[in-house]
């Protein structure tokens, strides 16, 4: 599993995980008795998690959204919305460019142990 944390940003969003959800790996709503989520992503293709941080709602903190690694990657700059009903969860231009940056490096080193 790959994460990247953003702590003290100067986005809204104060303290973020990012989480690739690989092939395998179990995502979604999370069981705290038996520790384990109620989906597997069976397909090639990483998902990518965003969690808010300062909330204690599992394991990753507060899950906010969940995107296609490819569809983060279309946009070569540029924030994001991960959730419009609640301001702190955007992410500006800079720190998005870092989670792309922490994306494409995953992806590279994905790629590589495939090969």
């Amino acid at each position: 599993m790959m994460t990247l944390t953003l702590k003290n940003t100067k986005s809204p969003l104060t303290n973020m995980l990012v989480r690739i959800v690989e092939k395998g790996d179990g995502y979604g709503q999370y069981n705290r008795k038996t520790g384990e989520h109620a989906l597997t992503n069976e397909k090639s293709e990483p998902l990518v998690e965003f969690y808010d941080l300062d909330n204690d709602h599992g394991p990753f903190g507060q899950f906010v959204s969940r995107y296609k690694m490819k569809t983060l990657l279309e946009r070569e700059e540029g924030g994001i919305c991960l959730d419009g009903g609640e301001p702190k969860w955007n992410v500006n231009a800079n720190e998005m460019n870092e989670v792309r940056r922490f994306l494409r490096a995953a992806r590279e080193q994905l790629t590589a142990d495939l090969a």
